[in-house]
């Protein structure tokens, strides 16, 4: 899996290019089983909560900005839409360090992109769960 990262100014260009590097790092060490579910290429998006907020509208019906948001459009595409000033919020409320956050939601974005999803079922929640966890300890 190729990603490309969307530079905007929604991030700032020391803290992109961390993220780059763990989230390379990262693909590099999936296991197989798990790229194979993934599209060929993926960009990921750094986004404003105007922008984002937009987005959930369209695409989930909610009425406010995402801290992620992913398209999978095809077994060679997709795309992650992460809102950083929604992620810092979050990392601030829970103790984190903010790029850890981004890190995690980026990761969060990508298992939506190979067709996991959490929402389905409780079973399909704990799967997404324990593979998502997977997936932090290596990238962090």
């Amino acid at each position: 899996m190729k990603v490309s990262f969307i530079a905007t100014s929604a991030l700032s260009a020391p803290a992109r290019r961390k993220i780059e590097k763990k989230i390379n790092a990262l693909l590099r060490a999936l296991p197989s089983v798990v790229m194979k579910k993934m599209p060929q290429e993926a960009s990921v998006i750094f986004t404003t909560p105007a922008e984002s907020k937009k987005l959930n509208v369209i695409y989930r019906g909610k009425q406010k900005p995402a801290n992620v948001l992913s398209f999978p459009y095809d077994k060679t595409y997709g795309e992650i839409f992460v809102t950083p000033a929604v992620v810092r919020k979050e990392a601030l409320k829970s103790g984190e360090k903010a790029e850890e956050r981004l890190v995690k939601m980026i990761i969060h974005g990508m298992l939506h992109l190979s067709g996991l999803d959490h929402e389905i079922s409780a079973n399909d929640a704990e799967a997404f769960e324990r593979l998502e966890e997977k997936l932090i300890r290596l990238a962090l």
